[in-house]
């Protein structure tokens, strides 16, 4: 991921850290759905994640946010849709998966989220990837596959074990 996105022209910044913050506070909440979704209701759950994320973000909107910002019809719309689509949505699938397979394999499964990205923006408006991007690409999609050989191979072992 660093090798990615990282702009090697700047210094790390406030973006990085809260980048940084955010996925272990995603890995935390894989791990901890992953625990509490075979114990519940998945609706209930994710309703739950909901409120509390929603509250969250707004009380950070409160303390963070700039005085003089005014939010307009348009950013509305946008909170609304990314609301919906970028977090609702997200935890639904993100726990229902859960129920499935474990948290191991959902994180593998959204660590190819910045892959897609980048492949789409290659696509869809002509981003031109560099050496070092196409490394980092290359590098996610190798522990993927990796972690997938081992799993499978450990996994054999266990049935031979039997």
């Amino acid at each position: 991921m660093f090798f990615l996105t990282y702009d090697f022209e700047t210094s790390i910044n406030s973006g990085d850290l809260i980048t940084l913050f955010t996925v272990i506070a995603y890995a935390i909440h894989l791990v901890l759905a992953g625990q509490f979704v075979n114990q519940s209701q998945v609706l209930s759950l994710i309703t739950w994640q909901f409120i509390f994320s929603s509250l969250f973000s707004l009380i950070a909107f409160f303390i963070f946010g700039s005085q003089e910002s005014i939010i307009s019809s348009q950013s509305w719309g946008a909170l609304f849709y990314l609301g919906i689509a970028g977090t609702l949505f997200c935890y639904f699938v993100s726990v229902w998966a859960q129920k499935y397979v474990s948290a191991i394999k959902v994180a593998l499964i959204f660590a190819l989220e910045p892959v897609f990205a980048a492949v789409f923006g290659y696509f869809a408006i002509s981003e031109i990837l560099n050496f070092r991007e196409l490394s980092g690409m290359i590098i996610i999609l190798g522990g993927i596959i990796l972690y997938q050989v081992f799993d499978v191979v450990n996994e054999k072992k266990a049935k031979l074990n039997e």
